[in-house]
């Protein structure tokens, strides 16, 4: 659980940073719909 919780945290300063999703998945090994769900509840 702790692993998942550190791969979301990465992907949201990704996101926050302008990354893509495909390249946030191919990179934390969350799945795109993960990324997407992510990008979508973030507040900027």
């Amino acid at each position: 659980m702790r692993e998942v919780k550190a791969k979301q945290w990465l992907a949201r300063n990704l996101l926050k940073a302008g990354f893509s999703v495909e390249f946030i998945s191919e990179n934390t090994g969350l799945s795109k719909e993960e990324v997407i769900n992510l990008k979508n509840n973030i507040e900027y």
